[in-house]
Order: structure tokens, then sequence, then C-alpha cells
């Protein structure tokens, strides 16, 4: 029985397509967009997703890898892989999404910089600040103050994780 269904895209799988299409040499969106196609096409698999919105979730998903440093401007619409690139390459050769580049300091920076109110914003800001000092303080995780089943119990564990893995960076 044959299926059906068509190929769903994932930020893995475009982000893998961008890394990969500069392995060899800088590469363009178009490159990335072949490299899909190519990879559907081996797969048995049909994309029933507009081109253009490809081309836009491309052009995020570029975005945020430059943001990582895993990509670098090459001219005229290219980029190029960088040592960070090849090292996400390396490591994650099923792709790499926001989760993987957020380990990065600077894509963390560089997200802070695209929505700067994106922590101000949040109602649960001083929850999230009072894990991060709780870290600080060699505080264990155990020692969250907010009932579990609450929002403030997973801001504040969120903080703590946060300051953990900042300190991780160091």
């Amino acid at each position: 029985m044959e299926d059906d269904e068509p190929a769903l895209l994932h930020e893995p799988d475009l982000m893998l397509a961008i890394l990969r299409a500069a392995l060899q040499a800088p590469a363009g969106l178009d490159d990335a967009m072949a490299r899909l196609h190519a990879n559907l096409a081996a797969a048995h698999e049909r994309l029933t997703e507009p081109e253009g919105d490809l081309r836009r979730l491309l052009e995020r998903a570029a975005l945020l890898l430059r943001g990582a440093d895993a990509i670098a401007p090459a001219g005229d619409d290219q980029f190029r892989l960088t040592a960070r690139g090849a090292q996400l390459l390396a490591e994650h050769s099923d792709g790499v999404d926001e989760s993987v580049l957020c380990a990065f300091p600077e894509f963390r920076a560089f997200l802070t910089a695209l929505s700067p109110k994106r922590f101000e914003d949040d109602p649960r800001l001083p929850a999230f600040q009072a894990g991060m000092q709780a870290f600080a303080e060699r505080r264990s995780l155990a020692d969250n103050p907010h009932a579990f089943d609450s929002v403030d119990h997973l801001a504040w564990e969120c903080g703590w994780s946060e300051a953990r893995e900042a300190n991780k960076q160091r």
C-alpha cells in the first residue's frame, strides 16, 4: 500500500539542508531548496508546500543559523559554513533546531535582540529571576517554592535551568 500523505518539513530538515548545501563551497537558498527536493525524491516523498512558503521557511532557518554563527555571508545572497556549522553537522547529523542552537550564548543574545521585550513582557519574570538567583545561591532544583502544578513553578525551574546552562558555558 502506497502512502499518499505529503512530506512535512520541519525546522531540523530545513537547517540541515542549509548546512549541507554549504558544506563544500558557498551556497544560497536555491541550493538548499534543491537539496530538500533531492532528499524528498530519494525518499519517494512529495512536497505539497508552495515554493514561496518553503523559501520563507528556509530564509528564517538561515537567519537563525546566522544568529548562531553556523553560517556566514559569502556575498551575492550566498553563505558559507563556519567552524561552528561544521561542528553542528558532525554532532547533529539528523538535524538542528532552535533547541540545539540555544546552547550557544551568541544565539540566545541574537534571539533577545530580535524581540527585546520577550522577557520583560512575561508576567512570570519574577519567578524566572528567582530561579536564576536560587541557582546562583547553590540551591537545589528541589528548592522550588511554588506549587508543583503552577506556572510559577515552571518559570522558577526554567530560570534555575537557564542559570545552570549559562554556568556550564563558562
